[in-house]
């Protein structure tokens, strides 16, 4: 939702490819240290107030400012200078290189104003109501800068966990967009006349996250057991058909790394890990997950194959949201489902998920040498290097197995017979400025 309520400079369409926004232009030197920006001109924000560098400048400033609960202090971590130039332009300086910039930009960081309600932005919608655990209600920005946006004058965001939940308010015919309709269900809906529906890439994926800092799971024998236990090309058909991929790589992409062996499902292999390991029946994981769909399906499969290698699984499931970081920090646990979130670049997932002082390195794991390859990668611009360096970092992954990488699978959005204009973006993010209902009571 804050996409529609509070763009930002730029944006990703559905290729990956950057896009204006607030931002019109916008240029690097070659060492990818200086970027430079021209505003779109006459912008007014929901406050009334206009778009300028100097708000630009302002909310970068708060990221920095120890005020407010946010990452992006640490992602834009080298910024050591962001100056006006002009009227509309506004400049920003690393002292590092960072190739990604401008995909963090199109990936979550909003431009709002400095007022108490929040959020506020620019966006073809304004955040008029929400009722937490109900619904989000929007409605029109009269003063949007595209002219003739948005289309609709009010947007009404439902939540629904469940795949059950999300099935009935399809048949209900109460819905017109849908986000994230049941993969294995769409076809069978589309056939009857309740959805339109189109599946796009993304880079949401699953994974299964081990406690690296506390025993049993501190030692990596009893880690790659646990990864030769999981039928994930079995996982994966259940759950998705032919509409999702095992992911055998320890990061971003269902594409297979040439340089790594997958851990292959092997019960008796992960039974004589075990057995070296000092681990007989009897041992009992605590697990933790969300209510999200399809999670608890995945717990249970995973639970199964545990419990052929005599291990107990105990799963407690919390809402969602919230559910990260309280879980993390507040509860005793062993295994983690997660469902990961999207990442804009190879480089982000690194350095968000897996370095060692990461904000959302949920396993603990702790290591220099995969730390300096992250770091690496990230000052290099795409290429052959670039590719070797985060290989490399993938390797290190995959060899001491804080996670368990389970499937990639697209993302399927639905809509109703009659609506148009609904489109999304590499991210997975709807846009709904040119969206229109599929009648006028909708």
């Amino acid at each position: 939702m804050l996409a529609n309520i509070a763009p930002g400079l730029v944006r990703l369409n559905e290729d990956g490819e950057l896009l204006p926004s607030l931002a019109t232009e916008w240029s690097h030197d070659e060492g990818f240290r200086t970027f430079r920006f021209t505003l779109r001109e006459g912008v007014r924000l929901h406050s009334g107030r206009l778009l300028t560098p100097d708000l630009v400048i302002w909310n970068f400033q708060r990221f920095f400012s120890g005020r407010f609960d946010t990452h992006f202090g640490r992602d834009y971590r080298g910024l050591t200078d962001i100056r006006a130039d002009g009227d509309h332009g506004i400049v920003f300086e690393f002292g590092r290189p960072f190739p990604d910039f401008l995909h963090y930009l199109a990936w979550r960081t909003c431009i709002v104003d400095g007022v108490a309600d929040q959020p506020c932005g620019a966006g073809p919608f304004r955040l008029a109501e929400w009722k937490r655990g109900e619904y989000i209600r929007l409605e029109a920005f009269d003063d949007y800068y595209v002219p003739g946006q948005p289309a609709v004058d009010e947007i009404r965001v439902i939540w629904a966990s469940s795949a059950e939940a999300k099935l009935a308010a399809i048949r209900s015919g109460n819905v017109d967009v849908i986000e994230n309709v049941p993969m294995l269900a769409a076809a069978s809906l589309a056939e009857e006349g309740l959805i339109e529906y189109r599946t796009v890439a993304s880079t949401r994926r699953a994974a299964l996250v081990l406690n690296a800092q506390a025993s049993p799971l501190a030692d990596l024998r009893v880690r790659r057991a646990i990864a030769h236990a999981i039928d994930r090309v079995e996982l994966t058909r259940m759950l998705f058909g032919d509409k999702a991929a095992p992911l055998t790589r320890s990061v971003l992409s269902s594409t297979p790394n040439p340089a790594i062996t997958p851990y292959a499902y092997d019960v008796e292999t992960a039974r004589t890990l075990l057995k070296e390991a000092g681990v007989g029946e009897g041992l009992v994981l605590r697990g933790v997950a969300t209510k999200v769909a399809p999670v608890p399906k995945v717990s249970v499969y995973v639970a199964e194959a545990l419990a052929e290698l005599g291990i107990s699984l105990d799963v407690r499931f919390y809402e969602d949201p919230p559910w990260w970081p309280f879980v993390y920090l507040d509860t005793e646990w062993d295994v983690a489902f997660q469902g990961m979130g999207v990442r804009p670049a190879l480089n982000v997932a690194l350095q968000r998920d897996h370095r060692s002082d990461g904000p959302f390195n949920a396993s603990g794991f702790d290591d220099a040498g995969l730390d300096a390859l992250i770091d690496q990668a990230a000052q290099l611009p795409a290429g052959s290097a670039r590719a070797e360096v985060q290989s490399r970092a993938e390797i290190t992954l995959h060899d001491n197995v804080p996670l368990i990488p389970l499937y990639s699978a697209k993302a399927c959005y639905g809509w109703k017979p009659g609506v148009t204009g609904v489109t999304t973006n590499a991210l997975g993010y709807l846009d709904l400025s040119a969206a229109t209902a599929a009648d006028e009571s909708s």
